[in-house]
């Protein structure tokens, strides 16, 4: 049974012209990473994505966004306790209030060590997480927004991992979680 408890998320709202999008970003909060002895050796190795999660959470909230090409995410946790994200890209479309836009969002690459407690998986980010820009047209004019995320130092979520399978939990506030699965590579 996976925990429903993680951690807060706070709402980051980007004004694009008559349009917002509401992007779930984790509160900050101090962190710091376990002897690795103490970690499940389950989630050690190469993970994907298998294309649900913040997707997913997405079309559950009826948010006005579309993913055209949801995105491979991988990453790799190793055996000492360090992990590393590999960069992606998302492209979408959005349609509010009779408009329509597309876009994309680049998020880069992320490095930080790690820790697992019972059913809990914490993610200790270094440099402040990943970066995040964004690039949207509406209308034929374009903009691009680099470096929206806020900085995160960590992420707690709830995990199961089974074999090949690792699934994470994402508490957000007020709304469902997000739960990505992901596959071992």
């Amino acid at each position: 049974m996976i925990s429903r408890q993680a951690i807060i998320f706070k709402p980051k709202i980007m004004a694009l012209g008559a349009m917002a999008l509401i992007v779930p970003m984790p509160a900050v909060a101090a962190c710091s990473c376990a002897a690795p002895a103490a970690n499940d050796a389950c989630v050690v190795g190469a993970w994907t994505g298998l294309g649900d999660g913040v997707m997913s959470w997405i079309a559950d909230e009826n948010l006005p966004i579309q993913p055209v090409d949801p995105p491979t995410i991988a990453m790799t946790f190793t055996q000492d306790g360090q992990f590393v994200t590999e960069p992606f890209e998302i492209t979408f479309e959005m349609a509010m209030q009779g408009m329509s836009a597309t876009g994309s969002s680049d998020v880069g690459a992320a490095t930080g060590c790690w820790q697992t407690s019972g059913d809990q998986l914490t993610l200790c980010y270094d440099d402040g997480g990943p970066s995040q820009s964004v690039t949207v047209s509406v209308m034929g004019m374009t903009r691009q927004m680099d470096d929206i995320a806020p900085k995160i130092e960590r992420a707690d979520m709830a995990y199961s991992c089974e074999g090949t399978t690792l699934t994470t939990t994402v508490a957000v506030d007020g709304h469902s979680p997000v739960v990505t699965t992901m596959q071992r590579q």
